[in-house]
């Protein structure tokens, strides 16, 4: 009776190990994640800023001072440049 109540205690205390170390590992797991979500934010954030300095730089090329008065600066529609000539 004491050999097979001593091999469940050490069954136990493996099962608890392991449920110890997947724990951990998920930890890990959860913070590795939450990191590479932050560096994804950020070179999202870096790549809206590149794209908002290309769209200015066209839209001011393309439109004549008048033109980009006349939509205040900011357009959130397409712009169709003129035809060129």
């Amino acid at each position: 009776m004491w050999i097979v109540l001593d091999r469940w205690i050490v069954w136990q205390e493996i099962v608890n190990e392991f449920e110890r170390n997947v724990r951990d590992e998920i930890s890990h797991l959860i913070e590795f994640a939450h990191g590479q979500l932050a560096i994804c934010r950020d070179l999202e954030n870096m790549n809206h800023e590149v794209l908002m300095e290309l769209v200015d730089k066209i839209v001011n090329k393309s439109l004549t001072p008048e033109q980009f008065e006349l939509i205040g600066g900011v357009s959130s529609t397409p712009i169709q440049s003129p035809p060129l000539t």
